[in-house]
């Protein structure tokens, strides 16, 4: 008897990312059990991953993906760093005064050697994460018997040690390793134009954004982050087109697409399968491009779509770059004329 799905329920992009990661799997036709064979990660783990609990870290998640046959790793970081983003945009929960100690610190924990296939640097805390592996080796610290707990001058001394190695390694790091950030984490989003009454946006006859996609601020808080994932596409409107043939049949449709709700413009490129294309939005000031070095072009399953930018009453320029079967490139343009 085949083992009934637990229905996924709540909204968001953590839950749309759980989705995705299901869908991928049933796709594929594997079991989880399968599934932890092949990518070397729990079942327990791979379950929460697809649940959509919380959110997996990009290992777990970038191993599920692949395991399953999905060589699109571009695609799910972009989704996995909007879901990450909206959920460290979350207020953090009040503890309870009243609640026990929870467990022992646990050391020991695995460190993740896998390479970022984006070309992004990890969020914190998701190269290695206790509840990210929970069928990892613990060893907890041993404690002495008949010594009661340190004294407070124990403590006093370990915590002006800690405080001064952590100063001296801040202020080490960019001589030792120049070039490189010590902390690291996702790209801040564009930042908004303010003053005493909050950001100002550009003046036009485009509606006010309302939404933040997990950022600080309506419109801007979208900026370079992915329609999709970011449910702007679920309001959006075409904002220009262009549509290209082969042979003297119309094969596909370069799209710049505008979303009032959230303030921004992308660019997605609709092509046969198999075809090369690579798509790109551009203002006066900023480009986005899918694949992301914006050299590169990609056979995968279309459509293309690139992040978002921040459009509102602005001109923006969706950019397609198709490759036909006899070999020849063309651009294709689709522009919205802005204020």
């Amino acid at each position: 008897m085949a083992r009934r799905k637990t229905p996924l329920e709540g909204d968001g992009p953590t839950m749309r990312f759980a989705v995705r990661l299901r869908e991928a799997r049933e796709r594929s036709g594997l079991t989880l059990r399968r599934l932890a064979e092949i990518s070397g990660y729990s079942h327990s783990t791979l379950s929460i991953a697809e649940s959509g609990r919380r959110l997996p870290t990009w290992e777990v998640a970038a191993a599920f993906v692949q395991a399953c046959g999905s060589q699109d790793l571009e695609r799910w970081r972009g989704w996995w760093d909007a879901a990450f983003e909206h959920e460290a945009a979350q207020p953090a929960p009040v503890p309870d005064a009243t609640a026990s100690a929870g467990p022992e610190p646990v050391t020991g924990l695995p460190q993740s050697t896998a390479s970022d296939p984006a070309g992004t640097d990890d969020p914190p805390g998701s190269a290695s994460s206790a509840s990210a592996v929970p069928d990892a080796p613990v060893a907890r610290a041993s404690q002495r018997p008949g010594r009661g707990g340190p004294r407070w001058w124990h403590l006093l001394v370990a915590s002006v040690a800690s405080s001064l190695l952590t100063a001296t390694g801040f202020l080490l790091f960019p001589v030792l390793f120049p070039g490189h950030s010590p902390v690291r984490g996702p790209a801040t989003a564009v930042q908004p134009p303010a003053n005493q009454s909050g950001p100002t946006f550009p003046p036009g006859p485009d509606p006010t954004p309302v939404a933040a996609c997990g950022g600080a601020t309506p419109g801007y808080g979208c900026h370079k982050k992915d329609p999709d994932a970011s449910g702007c596409w679920k309001t959006a409107q075409l904002a220009a087109a262009s549509t290209f043939s082969y042979k003297g049949k119309a094969v596909g449709k370069l799209e710049n697409w505008y979303s009032a709700e959230c303030g921004t413009n992308w660019a997605a490129l609709r092509m046969p399968k198999g075809w090369r294309g690579r798509v790109e939005i551009v203002t006066k000031t900023t480009r986005d491009c899918y694949p992301l070095d914006c050299v590169s072009f990609y056979d995968k399953t279309p459509p293309l779509w690139s992040n978002m930018l921040f459009g509102m009453n602005r001109s923006t320029t969706a950019l397609g770059y198709v490759r036909f079967p006899n070999g020849e490139t063309k651009e294709f343009e689709a522009a919205t004329p802005g204020p």
